[in-house]
């Protein structure tokens, strides 16, 4: 049986774009982050997602590198910002997520000195609404190695048939900054 699939751009923002999945008669939302380095920039994309909530009707997931730490045991060998996390936590409370969890490697970044790992976080991760749980039952994240995860990408591209997509730049964005789609 043919399935009938969509995707549009739902949201832009310059740390985060969000798509419309469609499959059949059911559409999703997913946002791919990469949220700013900076803690002040970060904060900016916490009130933009809390603010996408009040529209966001469908189950939604929010996928990517969001820069900041829940939890003390998501660091190792660095600090870790209590008011940060409470206001990460607050964001994913307010946009009613529940971190995914994930299997492999806990730690998603690590900065080495003279070949020693000297500080390790857990950055990236999944989050998800309770109605989107609820459509993907089965669902997991695993965390890869990032020689296995390029080529798991590289893979993905060429046997799903889908091209990158460049897309121009929107008000919300930096100026000099692109944003990449995979497209069918």
């Amino acid at each position: 049986m043919a399935r009938n699939y969509t995707v549009q751009v739902a949201d832009v923002h310059f740390q985060a774009v969000t798509v419309s999945i469609g499959v059949d008669n059911r559409a999703w939302l997913c946002s791919v982050v990469y949220a700013s380095p900076t803690p002040s920039l970060r904060e900016a994309l916490w009130s933009h997602l809390t603010n996408f909530r009040q529209h966001a009707l469908s189950p939604w997931l929010a996928v990517g590198d969001f820069n900041e730490i829940a939890l003390p045991t998501e660091v190792l060998g660095g600090d870790f910002s209590e008011a940060r996390a409470a206001r990460f936590l607050a964001m994913v409370e307010a946009c009613e997520f529940m971190d995914l969890g994930a299997i492999g490697p806990t730690f998603t970044w690590e900065r080495r000195l003279n070949g020693r790992r000297t500080i390790a976080k857990r950055l990236d991760r999944a989050l998800g609404d309770i109605s989107w749980r609820h459509n993907f039952p089965e669902a997991y994240v695993e965390n890869l190695a990032r020689f296995i995860l390029i080529t798991a990408l590289y893979w993905f591209v060429a046997t799903q048939r889908w091209r990158i997509t460049q897309v121009a730049p929107s008000a919300s964005m930096q100026r000099g900054q692109r944003i990449l789609l995979l497209g069918l």
